[in-house]
């Protein structure tokens, strides 16, 4: 996970990895050289992860259809919980993408 890292941010910084990288860091003197840019399937799992983020489920329909029905303060903890529901799917599109256990 942290060499998918690691070229990520070669690839999002023109291989010189972040500003302010430190020598061993992603992109710093002693990292290797940039491969030829992001793998493909790296982008498109983020860009599945961000999509989690933006896609409603039956759950999150349900619990916005109940919101007119509540008091304010429960509106606001049903509006926290939808955010829960879909942080949950975005890191389990993550947890696809990067592997379980692996470090």
């Amino acid at each position: 996970m942290e060499e998918q890292l690691d070229e990520l941010l070669r690839g999002l910084f023109g291989g010189e990895g972040p500003p302010g990288a430190k020598d061993g860091e992603a992109g710093g003197e002693n990292a290797e050289k940039d491969p030829g840019g992001i793998d493909p399937r790296i982008l498109l799992g983020l860009m599945d992860i961000l999509g989690e983020t933006g896609r409603e489920d039956d759950g999150d329909r349900l619990l916005s259809s109940l919101r007119p029905f509540m008091s304010e303060g429960r509106k606001a903890r049903v509006d926290e919980a939808i955010r829960v529901m879909k942080l949950c799917r975005a890191a389990k599109s993550a947890v696809k993408l990067f592997g379980e256990g692996k470090t």
